[in-house]
């Protein structure tokens, strides 16, 4: 797995964390992920190898897991014992200082996903529309239709952005277009905020849509469009980079929806945020 797929991974991972204060339900296949102190069952103690998902259960062959710098998948240091019951078992015992991260398809059993507030995730092998043939690049959200500028899509392993990759073709119709056509076998994903959706928690603004701020090299300070988050809340993608409070960027005002990057984004960079509704 590339590193642009974990940090899309990382990205749904957030967001399912920022939804897990809702208390809504999903019934259908989606994206979850657990990781250590957050959901995933089993002892680390450098001797163990068993864990549990906590969606307790999960699709067989949608199992992904970062181990520190490591990724896993089945057949590849990790083996999918139970997905029925939600187990699976490393080649090697993870360390005591490892961070466990585990990316899966579930249905859902009460854990919280990313559908549940107007924030979606879809890819070509469950709900998104369209063929994955070498040649077609139009695919289409289960949705009726999508913010615009609140989309990230991955394609073929390659995180991608509008504009750069492929364009938001008809939102209203939920429709995108990738700049090349996906090979078969390769699998399209896409996260977007519903523009319909009501009761939202989780929010999404880029340099397209929402954001307040001038890139220009110099300035550092940005202010959502919602005029406010909820503290501890918000991160974001610069030009690729993730970035949280403390790593690269500080909460400066939550009550104003103001937010400081360590360093000035360049001329030129795409930048989203993701941040949770006070």
């Amino acid at each position: 797995m590339s590193y642009d797929a974990i940090l899309f991974n990382n990205i749904l991972g957030r967001l399912c964390a920022l939804e897990s204060v809702s208390g809504l339900v999903a019934t259908s296949l989606s994206q979850f992920s657990d990781s250590t102190g957050q959901g995933l069952g089993g002892v680390q103690d450098g001797t163990n190898k068993l864990f549990t998902v906590a969606a307790t259960n999960y699709q067989a062959g949608s199992l992904i897991a970062t181990v520190g710098n490591n990724t896993y998948s089945a057949g590849n240091g990790l083996l999918e014992t139970s997905p029925s019951t939600g187990q699976f078992q490393f080649v090697d015992a993870p360390i005591v200082s490892d961070l466990i991260t585990v990316y899966y398809s579930a249905i859902d059993t009460g854990v919280i996903n990313i559908s549940d507030a107007g924030i979606h995730a879809e890819n070509s092998s469950v709900s998104l529309d369209g063929a994955v043939d070498g040649v077609n690049t139009l695919f289409t959200t289960s949705r009726t239709n999508y913010k615009p500028g609140s989309t990230l899509v991955i394609s073929g392993g390659n995180v991608l952005s509008a504009g750069n990759g492929y364009t938001e073709s008809s939102p209203g119709n939920g429709e995108f277009t990738l700049d090349v056509a996906p090979t078969i076998g390769q699998v399209v994903q896409i996260i977007y905020q519903d523009e319909n959706a009501t009761g939202i928690i989780t929010k999404v603004d880029s340099t397209m849509q929402g954001i307040v701020g001038i890139i220009n090299d110099v300035n550092q300070t940005f202010q959502v469009s919602n005029g406010a988050y909820q503290p501890g809340s918000l991160y974001a993608v610069v030009a690729g980079n993730y970035y949280t409070a403390g790593n690269g960027l500080t909460e400066t005002s939550p009550g104003t929806g103001s937010v400081t990057f360590t360093v000035a984004p360049t001329v030129g960079d795409l930048m989203y945020i993701f941040y949770q509704l006070p």
